[in-house]
């Protein structure tokens, strides 16, 4: 949609990220994940932008947020950073956000 209409958005805001991958792709193989966000990751460096994608954790009790992402871990695997919101370990009446980069 960004490329037919000559957008040049600072920022585009997808959520979530499952929703946009077309009923053709599997969001559980790598392959597919990674052909998806390659996609993507060409449009953003067309545009010169930057892309949020929002992603919704499983229930896993892992205490790796990377393996708690609903899908391939190559969602997680291939951004740079990444912010993690969701209950606070120590205080569950508390709301916490977490930041992930990239190793």
């Amino acid at each position: 949609m960004i490329k037919r209409h000559y957008w040049r958005p600072d920022l585009v805001v997808v959520d979530t990220l499952t929703n946009y991958m077309g009923s053709d792709r599997d969001m559980h193989r790598q392959n597919e994940v990674g052909e998806f966000l390659a996609t993507l990751n060409e449009m953003v460096e067309e545009t010169g932008g930057a892309v949020l994608c929002v992603v919704h954790l499983n229930k896993s009790d892992s205490a790796d947020p990377m393996f708690r992402i609903v899908g391939s871990i190559g969602f997680g695997a291939s951004v740079r950073s990444m912010l993690i919101l969701g209950r606070d370990p120590t205080d569950p009446a508390r709301t916490a956000l977490a930041h992930d980069v990239a190793p």
